[in-house]
């Protein structure tokens, strides 16, 4: 759900804010969202509440990069032939990594 939320909300913020800033945005709610379970104390309701608002916030982070690193390397080819190979690569990798 975070993921899906994070696909469509950071989209839009990166043309709000622009790519930078909003890659800025998604990169901190990714470290935020992994700290805050390791924080989590006190009984297991909470700990499981704590938890679950974490992984919703990492999966806004994470879904928010997708679209975001795919734009950031299309801009950055230079030819223009290169950028779906370049958007492809991107989506591919992130695949990979997870």
């Amino acid at each position: 759900v975070g993921a899906m939320l994070g696909v469509l909300l950071m989209g839009r913020l990166g043309d709000t804010l622009g790519r930078t800033r909003a890659l800025q945005v998604t990169l901190s709610l990714t470290v935020l969202g992994a700290l805050i379970p390791a924080c989590a104390a006190g009984s297991s309701d909470i700990v499981y509440g704590t938890v679950l608002f974490g992984r919703l916030v990492l999966g806004l982070g994470v879904g928010g990069i997708y679209p975001l690193s795919a734009v950031s390397s299309a801009e950055g080819c230079h030819e223009g032939s290169a950028k779906g190979k370049h958007v492809a690569q991107a989506f591919f990798f992130q695949t990979v990594g997870q």
